[in-house]
């Protein structure tokens, strides 16, 4: 482990049951977290790459449930299991040293409560915060969050807001007990193109003055592109690739990873039809053998049916495929 290491995944396995069967929505991800680095997690849905996230948090609800591996977090000066923490050391971890940014604003905050009650709420749990000192505190981190209007917003519901504002009130959530490790699930799905980047410029501007360590799951490229220095590409559970931004975009190793690429619009040519990756996700429920992707990969071979590949090292990159074997 190096000395800035924040956060290190080992052998992370996340299985939902049906009766007698079992769905491995995270099936033995590992991954490490640098002192203010971004990473990226990357994949189509249903491939685990929020699974994963929730996992971090031990906010995997039943059926679901997280069967074994590591999570081990840099707390006070040394690596703590999250997954053997009690629950009421848990409390302190979420939201106040990891905190989560959720795909949907308007489903994740409470439409009951006014958006100072809400964004309040860690700083009163993690910092013990009240009255006068609450509220300037309040204030100050929507305005961080790029809120204009703070006083108004705050004073709101969140109905009363637009999309742009709903998600900028989730980050002022999720930044207002100052944590160690921003959590960010497709943050900016709902939101339209101009909002979107508008979002993305904020959060790469918070985490350079904050210096914030952040995982950034998505499915759309250009947004890991823009925000991340490391990338993982989760398929069916697992990490099939991982590896600096740079060389992932300019050199993709494993055909996944190429064919999510290759379906990016070109602003620099005209073409009537985008390439596709043929087929579905694979079902978590009853996987393919062998290599999960090879019913969907045009250089699959016989061993890519029968047996899984395993780890190889190329250029200081990784990546599980028959391919590099």
């Amino acid at each position: 482990m190096t000395e800035d290491l924040l956060l290190s995944i080992r052998d992370l396995h996340t299985y939902f049951f049906r009766g007698k069967a079992v769905g491995r929505a995270v099936e033995g991800v590992s991954f490490d977290v640098g002192s203010s680095e971004s990473i990226g997690l990357v994949g189509e849905s249903g491939c685990g790459k929020s699974v994963t996230a929730l996992s971090i948090l031990r906010l995997v609800s039943r059926p679901g449930k997280t069967v074994s591996g590591e999570i081990k977090f840099e707390r006070g000066g040394k690596m703590d299991d999250l997954l053997l923490l009690p629950e009421q050391e848990m409390t302190k971890v979420r939201g106040g040293e990891i905190s989560m940014i959720f795909q949907e604003p308007f489903t994740a905050l409470n439409p009951v409560f006014r958006v100072e009650t809400q964004v309040g709420e860690a700083a009163r749990v993690h910092l013990g915060l009240e009255g006068k000192g609450l509220q300037m505190l309040v204030m100050k981190t929507l305005s961080d969050a790029g809120v204009k209007d703070a006083e108004r917003v705050a004073d709101s519901y969140p109905h009363e807001l637009s999309g742009g504002l709903r998600q900028r009130v989730m980050i002022a959530m999720a930044l207002i007990s100052g944590p160690k490790l921003l959590i960010a699930d497709e943050p900016t799905t709902a939101l339209d193109v101009t909002v979107q980047a508008q979002i993305l410029d904020l959060l790469a501007d918070i985490q350079l003055k904050r210096k914030l360590s952040v995982i950034m799951v998505s499915h759309d490229l250009g947004i890991i592109n823009r925000i991340c220095d490391r990338v993982n590409i989760m398929y069916s559970g697992r990490i099939v690739e991982s590896s600096p931004k740079n060389a992932l975009f300019s050199n993709p190793l494993h055909p996944y990873t190429a064919g999510l690429l290759m379906s990016i619009p070109s602003l620099s040519k005209i073409e009537r039809r985008l390439p596709a990756i043929s087929g579905n996700v694979p079902d978590l429920f009853d996987p393919p053998a062998g290599c999960r992707f090879h019913p969907r990969c045009n250089k699959a071979m016989d061993i890519c049916k029968k047996t899984e590949p395993g780890e190889t090292v190329v250029d200081g990159r990784m990546v599980k495929c028959w391919l590099y074997k």
